[in-house]
Formats: structure tokens, sequence, C-alpha cells
């Protein structure tokens, strides 16, 4: 039987939910095959700690799903899965704080309805457990695809590879988890994190920090370290892990302080004897918590320290703040590129999965140049 410790009292979450959320995700995962016979409520309620009401509550629920199904006078089983109808596409994000997220939305929308389906936009707060919901939800409302922009981590890979065992698209957008069967359609990260690492070598630095952020473990965010890491390589730089830290993301209006310990381990970096000169920022909030971090610590940007960024967010091209970001395809254009992928993997199902990588480019302002007047430009170079 699955593991009870996964039932939390002291949760917001209701404990029938709770019980019926941990059911669901073993049945869609594979864990709990068709056929199986979950324990009586009795039983059900010891093993968990719970009472008969609550137990039965969480059954009803899943029956009404089409998940287990109850024969009088024998228990509850496993059902078979439930079968996508219609033409309903999920659509799960994990953000919805930025416009790129709405013009995201806007290019995955504007091309199924083309095609004839319609969007479920699901948010998930980018927490597992709710991004877990979602997928449920989305299978229990049979729909017919899952566009999935994910949580933070690889916490549902066993559910989701449930879900592609039975046949219903997922097409993973920006984010991935590596190792599923899934078509994915991502912006070029790898390259980016290249650029902006190969543009601070060339402006003379050779300490070079890496700002991570509470995603580090994202696909998104492990490519850009690769490409910091390969240009690095490239200039004879040894890679430092003690040069890779953490901060959190910086909130896209505000005058918000990062907390004190984070101030201190950042501006501890660019003293002896790590004597860092330059970070290369996993995103550009994190690159503006480091900005704010450095200037209340008396320190000049980009004089005594040089900063980049990834994103180009509107506000990174503010005078005050003129950083240097590695700029992506615009998001409108990576949700239509997402939609066209899903629609073509339900009209011609079956095929090795694809992936869809889009190019970036380097923007460079004040932040790495101290030039008078405005420095913007644009750098297209290549990566490796």
């Amino acid at each position: 039987m699955l593991s009870a410790h996964k039932i939390d009292k002291r949760s917001p979450l209701p404990l029938y939910a709770q019980l019926q959320e941990l059911f669901r995700a073993a049945i869609l995962s594979g864990e709990l095959p068709p056929g199986s016979q979950l324990p009586g409520e009795e039983e059900l309620g010891r093993q968990y700690g719970l009472s008969r009401l609550t137990v039965r509550r969480a059954l009803q629920d899943l029956q009404h799903e089409g998940l287990i199904r109850t024969e009088r006078g024998r228990g509850s089983f496993v059902a078979g899965f439930p079968t996508p109808v219609g033409n309903g596409i999920s659509l799960i994000m994990a953000h919805l704080h930025h416009v790129f997220h709405l013009d995201l939305i806007r290019g995955i929308e504007g091309e199924l309805k083309r095609a004839g389906y319609h969007v479920i936009t699901r948010y998930s707060r980018n927490d597992p457990d709710e991004e877990s919901r979602d997928i449920g939800a989305a299978l229990r409302d049979r729909n017919a695809a899952i566009l999935l922009f994910p949580s933070v981590g690889f916490a549902n890979a066993d559910l989701i590879r449930g879900v592609l065992a039975r046949g219903i698209p997922v097409t993973f957008v920006d984010r991935w988890y590596p190792g599923l069967p899934a078509d994915v359609v991502t912006e070029d990260n790898v390259r980016g994190g290249y650029l902006a690492a190969s543009h601070l070598v060339e402006r003379g630095h050779r300490r070079i920090g890496f700002l991570t952020s509470a995603e580090h473990q994202t696909t998104a965010v492990e490519e850009r370290l690769a490409g910091y890491r390969q240009a690095l390589e490239e200039a004879a730089i040894p890679y430092d892990p003690i040069l890779v830290t953490a901060v959190p993301p910086a909130p896209d209006e505000g005058d918000a302080s990062p907390a004190m310990p984070v101030a201190s381990s950042l501006i501890q970096l660019t003293r002896s004897p790590h004597d860092v000169t330059a970070f290369v920022g996993c995103h550009d909030r994190a690159a503006l918590t480091a900005l704010r971090t450095l200037r209340e610590a008396g320190l000049r940007v980009p004089d005594d320290v040089a900063l980049t960024g990834f994103n180009d967010y509107p506000w990174a091209a503010n005078p005050d703040v003129s950083l240097t970001t590695v700029a992506p395809r615009p998001w409108e254009e990576l949700g239509a590129r997402a939609a066209r992928l899903t629609v073509d993997r339900l009209q011609r199902p079956g095929g090795e999965p694809r992936r869809e990588v889009l190019p970036v480019q380097l923007v460079v302002r004040g932040s790495t140049s101290v030039q008078n007047g405005d420095s913007t430009k644009t750098a297209t170079r290549g990566g490796p």
C-alpha cells in the first residue's frame, strides 16, 4: 500500500483531498494498475489515521472521476484509464507573473483555435504538488493533450511518464524533463549562457560567478549553467563551483532589498580570495537582486562588478538598470511552436519525440559597458 507519510494533518489541504491525491497519482502513474483492489474503508482509515467518513469522501470523488469502481459486496477496484474525448487541451503554467507568460498563452491559444481545439489553462504556482493535481484534473476532464510549463524540480516524472504511456501527448514548454519521450519547445539556453559568459571574458574578466535562484532545478537554468561552463573552458578558465551562488529573484517592480545572508554571501564573492568581478545571472530577476545588493554595498556596476541576465524583461532597458541580457525569441512564437507540435502529435501519433530550440541573442547594455551614454547594442555571435 502507498506510504502514509504523505498525509500531513498540518496541511491546509483537507485530509480527504490528500488521500484522493495520493491514490490519483498512483493510478495515473501506473503504480496501481487497472483491476487492483483497494483495501476497505476501515482498513484505509487505520493505515492512514483517518476517519471512515474521510476515506469514504475520497473514494466517492475518485469514483466520480472514473478512476475507481465499486462492486457491491466486493469492494473498490482501480478502473480503466479514462479515454480522452472532445477537443480540449490543458495548458499547465508554473508562472503567470509576467507579460511574457500572457504572450506565451496567446501564442498557444491562437494556434490551437485555428486547429479546432480550445485551451483550458491551469496554474500550478510553481508547486509540484499543485502541478500533480492539475495533471490529474486534465485527465479527469479527458483532455486530448497537455502542454506543460513545468514547476521547479522533477517530482512528477513518474506521473508524466504514465500519462505518455497511455498515448496522451505531453508537450513541454520552456522547461522539460530529461529522459521522458515527450515533445519539447525551448529557447537555446546553452548558447545563451555561453554568449553571456563569453562576453564577460572578452571584457577582460577572469573571475566570473554564476547566479542561480530557487529555480535552479529546472533544465532552463541547468542548461544556462552548462553554457557558462563551456565558455570558461574555451577561455582556459577553471570552473569553480564556489562561484555558483543562489539569490532570490527580485520582484519585477519595487525596491525590496535581499535578505542579509544573501547579501553577505554575494558580496563576499567579490572579495579576496574569490575576487569575482562579474556575474552571469540565470535570469534577469536574479541579476536585479545582485544589482541592488552590489549598489547597497557601495560597489559600482559595471566599474567594480559587471552583470548579465537572461530573458530581456522590459525593465532591463531602463536607464537605472541598463542590464546586459540574453534575449529569446518572442514568447508568443514559443507558444505557437508548442501548440503546432501538439496538434501534429494528435493528428499523427507515434514517432520519436521532437525538440525545437529557438535561437537567442545577446543584448549589450550598461551593466557590462563603461561607455558614456546609451551603450545598447545587439550581439549575435555564435555559440559552441
